[in-house]
């Protein structure tokens, strides 16, 4: 096994864990919103990407980023594929109560109410 790049995340015990793949593994990352969209089937984590300290065709990495953003007014719930026995883990939000709810967890001294959203 060969580390194409070095991409890390931040574990549950709290420390950086190296991603190790074969030269011709895919590694994805998914975001807050798939977490969400998919009831929790595909885990968004906390990442980081470091160069590596030598550069050549076996450690080189191509990165393809893709920020979905769906209108403000579009709701946002579970995939049905993604449902466990019928049922979500999240209640539908709309997309911009989902950004606002993401920005208010941000700030330090923020006190809203869920209604706020």
């Amino acid at each position: 096994m060969i580390a194409c790049f070095f991409f890390c995340y931040w574990n549950t015990q709290g420390a950086w864990k190296d991603v190790i793949s074969d030269h011709y593994d895919f590694v994805v990352n998914v975001g807050d919103l798939m977490q969400r969209w998919t009831n929790d089937r595909f885990k968004s984590t906390r990442h980081r990407v470091v160069n590596s300290p030598t550069f050549d065709k076996y450690n080189r990495r191509q990165s393809m980023a893709f920020f979905g953003n769906p209108n403000a007014n579009a709701v946002i719930s579970t995939f049905d594929s993604c449902l466990q026995n019928g049922k979500s883990k999240y209640e539908p939000i709309t997309f911009l109560q989902f950004l606002q709810s993401k920005h208010h967890s941000t700030q330090t001294h923020y006190d809203y109410q869920k209604n706020d959203l």
